[in-house]
């Protein structure tokens, strides 16, 4: 549907941002005006803002074929992409009605729409979440948001977990779930590593992130070897024998650790990050450590936890419930229709 003259159309736009008059602009008490200007000129963001427009004149061309959509529902994650395609709904199908989904936890405050957005109709009418927890936070820039609850389509597994049978290890076991920035993960297998020395009767597992193979993480490096060994299995798999989880920033992994009954300690050695569980959850089942001391007081009270708190699958339960809506043909149709 897309003609040649929208590509030239939005390739324009390398020309066209140079002729945008951007007077003050201040935002929560702070004066944003060279920001935009920065960023109006940046290459980096270029593609996004091309792909953007072009999502613009897709729905433009959706709508010169008489095209009865009804509703429109976007993987939203507040990007130029996605105001391109709000804003392309708001102008030439008006009638139809538009949802963001928002399928994942993030602390960046770009996800997160502002009034200003909201004003320009560049996001959609409504965004759903996963789960309640994440109502409040998704509202800081923007009040009166309409917010709404839908299933967590990409961890629908947590529900079908059997998270009341725990296999009995000789050691405990650590796994130590990694995000995909390597300089993040770094940070955290040496902080870990020291602390290993210490805690030499566990079993340490190394889970990478697609995007952070060990081979990128370690280079030739090959002392890790000689503390912990690389979980191969899916994650699921891996939780099935863990006793507690290792997490860090940028990662889900903790919540759906929680959400299943595994303690989880996020290692944050540089500190002052938010975000890495959503407000609400009882911190009994997870905490933070900034270095090797704190890991080592917080691994034997989470074990000890692991394996004899009675009260951790209810306390799961309830983690679960808050953080990730069930995935069932009613909360999927809903999802579809209303």
């Amino acid at each position: 549907m897309i003609k040649l003259t929208d590509l030239l159309w939005a390739a324009g736009h390398w020309y066209r941002r140079n002729k945008i008059n951007i007077s003050r602009v201040d935002f929560s008490g702070f004066e944003i005006t060279p920001l935009i200007r920065r960023e109006l000129s940046s290459t980096s963001a270029l593609n996004g803002a091309l792909r953007g427009l072009l999502n613009y004149r897709f729905v433009m061309r959706l709508s010169q074929i008489e095209c009865n959509v009804v509703k429109a529902i976007d993987w939203f994650e507040n990007q130029g992409i996605d105001r391109g395609w709000s804003a392309g709904f708001r102008r030439f199908l008006p009638k139809a009605t538009t949802m963001g989904y928002q399928g994942f936890s993030s602390s960046a405050i770009s996800t997160k729409p502002t009034t200003a957005e909201q004003r320009a109709g560049v996001i959609p009418q409504t965004i759903a979440v996963m789960g309640s927890a994440f109502i409040k936070p998704l509202r800081e820039f923007c009040p009166d948001l309409d917010i709404t609850v839908a299933p967590a389509f990409r961890f629908k597994w947590v529900w079908e977990y059997n998270a009341s049978y725990k296999k009995q290890n000789k050691n405990p076991i650590i796994l130590i779930a990694l995000p995909g920035e390597v300089r993040i993960c770094r940070k955290v297998l040496e902080l870990v590593s020291e602390a290993s020395k210490e805690m030499t009767e566990i079993e340490y597992r190394i889970k990478t992130h697609p995007r952070a193979p060990l081979s990128s993480i370690f280079l030739k490096d090959d002392s890790w070897k000689k503390w912990a060994v690389n979980a191969s299995r899916s994650l699921k798999e891996e939780f099935s024998d863990a006793t507690l989880i290792i997490g860090a920033e940028f990662s889900t992994v903790g919540m759906e650790a929680v959400s299943i009954g595994l303690p989880t300690i996020f290692v944050v050695p540089q500190g002052g990050v938010s975000g890495l569980m959503p407000e609400g959850v009882p911190d009994t089942m997870w905490s933070i450590a900034t270095d090797v001391d704190s890991l080592v007081q917080l691994v034997p009270k989470f074990v000890e936890m692991s394996n004899h708190d009675s009260n951790i699958l209810k306390l799961a339960g309830e983690a679960r419930s808050y953080m990730f809506e069930p995935v069932t043909n009613q909360t999927a149709i809903k999802f579809i229709t209303a």
